[in-house]
């Protein structure tokens, strides 16, 4: 007899919510492993971190007045060491987060900073080793919201 095939699928990454998204894998017959791993260097241009919600409010409406569209800024709520705050964009190289520090300087923002975004953030991600063509569309079937609208991909070397 020839041996079955399978598949590993992973999930991820996630920096929280975690738990239910195991259980989630675990309700519907699937053993998931969780493994961590250091997200990739990203640099974001943020205003902030600031004292209150209140805070944050008047900073956007300032941005607003500037003529900084919504499309242009984001809250900062997943990053506790700079929440609440805003980003005013997240790069993958610190070149381009300083090019847009200065566009946004040219436009009035003059409290901005460059940061490194993931510095010292691990990212988890669900593996499920071994899967069979049954437990694959068992993964694939759950509804996007138990799995934090992740979608199962190939898993990494």
């Amino acid at each position: 007899a020839a041996p079955h095939s399978t598949v590993c699928l992973q999930l991820g990454p996630y920096t929280g919510a975690t738990q239910a998204v195991g259980a989630a894998l675990r309700a519907a017959g699937l053993r998931p492993v969780a493994r961590s791993r250091a997200l990739p260097p990203q640099w974001m241009v943020l205003l902030g971190p600031y004292a209150d919600a209140a805070a944050l409010h008047r900073e956007v409406d300032a941005l607003r007045k500037l003529g900084l569209s919504g499309r242009s800024y984001a809250p900062v709520l997943d990053r506790p060491r700079y929440a609440p705050g805003i980003s005013l964009g997240v790069f993958s190289a610190r070149a381009a987060a300083e090019e847009e520090l200065a566009r946004v300087q040219h436009r009035g923002v003059h409290r901005a900073r460059v940061v490194q975004r993931n510095a010292g953030v691990d990212a988890q991600y669900w593996v499920l080793d071994g899967l069979d063509a049954a437990a694959a569309a068992r993964l694939r079937r759950l509804a996007p919201a138990a799995l934090r609208q992740r979608k199962p991909e190939p898993c990494l070397p």
